[in-house]
């Protein structure tokens, strides 16, 4: 027996994490210059900890996506790394990053069992073959310790109900330090020096450390995205080809399953992998995930891991078959039932593997992946954006909210977002603009004090727009109905670059600046040929320019503007 018991392969994580920091720079404009350094790491790359086995020392990794190579090699909660039984050291590794979010008590399992309910192998009484023994040997692994109840001992809050007596052990310099929850302290009140271990030594790492116990945390949240490891569904023996296929590097650390030839794994692919990332996410699936109101408000981690399994849940793994039965808790239902694409139902033939399982083709395998890949992405970013805000990074510390949002450079078409700041919002950028669609469900912005419409935020007339000054809220569930109309009218700052209509309640909303007329524009298409211009007798509105740019085909379009009084302008302008 030489198979670890892995969900998405380590590159896999690194690519989460990588393209969810993107994600968040998207949703909040701009980079965080400690994400910087403790999710890229020093060379910029996000890469740390890549290829290393399982001998490298766990506490040398000084980043997120350090942490998250290392907890499937090193599990410091209840060090399954050392059992060796009969296999291979280390196989257990990873037998705490399952979790089955239909059978909880508070949110947390007081046990699971590793299923084996059946074998596709042939077995028989005189038959000693390893693979048909693992029935015997394995099957109903029982143990309490999953997934998310792994990350909320790593995040070690006393605010978590059931409170969590367990802890992990940190190595340092030869010695062994308990976690801060030893001390019935949080991970973060160590961060911010509420907590301190009175060692010169471990405190200079301190960062270090808490970013790759976060890189830990994400880790076990990408784990969510896998059928296989929502349902307890062993897939070390067999190989589940969900996971094999989104594997994203291809390295010797990925052995095929002992149990499975070799020619019927599903080679890894990281155009496969690739073909979600940020900016298509961004525009197609939506910005960050927001955390629940629907349950646990106490604790919005519940929300990225609740969510992120039941979507898995919905479809099968190679022994069962998938499953619809969740609260009703943020997206997952309008996700789940945007498609009914991808396979839920699995299949066994007795000592047959090779016909046995599930996902049998590229677009069964694509239809998990497109349900699954982008949520965990999205899942991932609120989570880091949810930890920044408990670290003080782009807030006042105890402020649930971000100080300022400045949302610029994408088209929105995802069915729902939603930004908000605690002081203001800035949409749109002449260099970097913004497109609405009417795709786009409702767009929501809200802002403590100002929401300003800039030039560079365009918006198709048929989008809809809301936007309100109002306070932050600790969680986030369906868009409120209803927004006050009277106080969009004050939140708005349109300025002489205002250059957007769009809908508010059917209603157009026209520019404020008309008493500047336009007597000169010129069109250019996206080869930079001029498709149309203007008489010097012409007097153009905003009207004339919208009404205009609908009779062009889709595509990006450059128009130069110069005004009466001699103001002149360029806008980008997308034909949607």
């Amino acid at each position: 027996m030489n198979q670890d018991i892995l969900a998405h392969k380590e590159p896999t994580h690194h690519y989460i994490i990588r393209e969810a920091y993107s994600l968040l720079k998207k949703h909040i404009g701009t980079s965080i210059p400690e994400y910087d350094t403790y999710i890229l790491g020093f060379d910029g790359l996000g890469r740390e900890g890549e290829f290393d086995d399982g001998h490298a020392n766990p506490w040398s990794y000084t980043t997120v996506c350090g942490g998250a190579w290392s907890e499937d090699h090193h599990d410091p909660v209840r060090n399954m790394h050392e059992i060796e039984m009969l296999f291979k050291k280390g196989m257990f590794t990873s037998i705490n990053h399952f979790w089955d979010p239909d059978h909880h008590a508070n949110g947390f399992n007081t046990q699971f069992a590793l299923h084996l309910p059946w074998n596709p192998w042939p077995t028989g009484v005189w038959e000693w073959n390893a693979c048909s023994l693992a029935r015997t040997y394995l099957s109903d692994f029982e143990h309490d310790l999953m997934a998310y109840k792994k990350a909320m001992i790593y995040l070690s809050s006393k605010d978590y109900s059931p409170k969590l007596h367990e802890t992990y052990t940190i190595h340092h310099d030869g010695k062994e330090y308990p976690s801060p929850g030893a001390y019935n302290y949080s991970l973060f009140d160590w961060y911010h020096g509420d907590f301190s271990y009175y060692d010169d030594g471990i405190e200079s790492r301190k960062k270090e450390y808490i970013y790759s116990i976060i890189g830990r945390i994400a880790h076990l949240l990408g784990d969510m995205s896998i059928p296989a490891h929502v349902k307890c569904d062993e897939h070390g023996l067999w190989h589940d080809p969900y996971e094999d296929a989104m594997n994203y590097v291809e390295w010797e650390g990925n052995k095929e399953s002992p149990c499975i030839d070799m020619d019927r794994n599903i080679p890894g692919s990281p155009q496969r992998v690739e073909f979600w990332n940020h900016e298509k996410v961004f525009s197609e699936k939506g910005s960050i995930v927001l955390p629940s109101c629907t349950m646990f408000t106490e604790n919005p981690y519940w929300t990225y891991f609740y969510s992120m399994a039941q979507i898995s849940d919905h479809f099968a793994s190679n022994r069962f078959h998938g499953d619809d039965e969740y609260l009703p808790i943020g997206e997952i239902s309008s996700i789940i039932n945007s498609s009914e694409d991808g396979p839920t139902i699995t299949h066994f033939v007795d000592g047959r593997p090779e016909l046995s399982g599930y996902a049998k083709d590229e677009s069964q395998l694509n239809a998990i992946r497109d349900m699954t890949f982008p949520y965990v992405i999205r899942a991932t970013a609120g989570l880091l954006y949810y930890i920044a805000l408990e670290c003080a990074l782009i807030n006042p510390k105890g402020s649930r909210c971000p100080t300022m949002l400045a949302i610029n450079n994408g088209i929105l078409n995802a069915p729902r977002y939603q930004f908000e700041a605690s002081d203001s919002i800035i949409v749109g950028d002449k260099s970097r603009p913004l497109f609405i669609s009417s795709a786009a469900g409702p767009v929501q912005f809200r802002a403590g004090n100002t929401i300003r419409f800039v030039s560079g935020m365009h918006a198709h007339s048929q989008s809809t727009v809301h936007a309100s000054i109002a306070e932050c809220s600790n969680c986030y569930d369906d868009p409120p109905e209803q927004f006050i109309k009277q106080k969009i009218e004050h939140a708005i700052e349109q300025s002489p670059e205002f250059d957007v209509l769009f809908t508010w309640n059917n209603e157009s909303i026209n520019n404020c600046c008309m008493s500047d007329p336009i007597i000169s524009l010129t069109c250019m298409n996206e080869k930079g040929q001029t498709i149309y211009a203007s008489s010097n007798d012409d007097v153009i509105s905003e009207q004339d320019i919208n009404e205009w740019i609908y009779t062009q085909q889709c595509g990006l379009y450059k128009i130069h503007l110069e005004s009466k009084r001699g103001n002149k302008e360029i806008r980008i302008i997308a034909r949607l």
